[in-house]
């Protein structure tokens, strides 16, 4: 996790954040929150290295936390391990998107932890 502040405007600390902070209704409307965060982070990816950035992390997040509640499943079948993967990585995914967002209020990068990184 780099905590280096980087040279931005307040406008683009803010649009980074809400695109973290829409990860954060992903259990309730999930297919609209990956579509939200690609919305927001195409109209301004282009104009900020800083919203780029942190679009790119939040789009990777979520990919990867799809991923891994896909695993959870059969093994909630097969060992009934996979309901305490499932509320483990909940209780990551909203640490991480609190301290994304906050990192991203404040002008730092943010890495969330257990994120595959397909878009770079």
């Amino acid at each position: 996790m780099n905590k280096a502040l980087i040279q931005t405007e307040p406008w683009e600390r803010t649009y980074a954040m809400w695109i973290h902070l829409t990860t954060a209704f992903s259990p309730v409307a999930f297919p609209l929150t990956i579509v939200a965060a690609v919305i927001l982070w195409s109209i301004q990816k282009d104009r900020s290295d800083y919203i780029d950035d942190h679009g790119k992390e939040v789009l990777n997040f979520q990919l990867s936390t799809v991923i891994y509640y896909l695993i959870c499943i059969p093994l909630i079948v097969v060992l009934g391990l996979g309901v305490v993967l499932m509320v483990a990585l909940s209780v990551v995914a909203i640490i991480g998107i609190v301290l994304g967002s906050i990192a991203a209020a404040r002008g730092e990068c943010y890495r969330y932890p257990i994120c595959l990184r397909f878009i770079r």
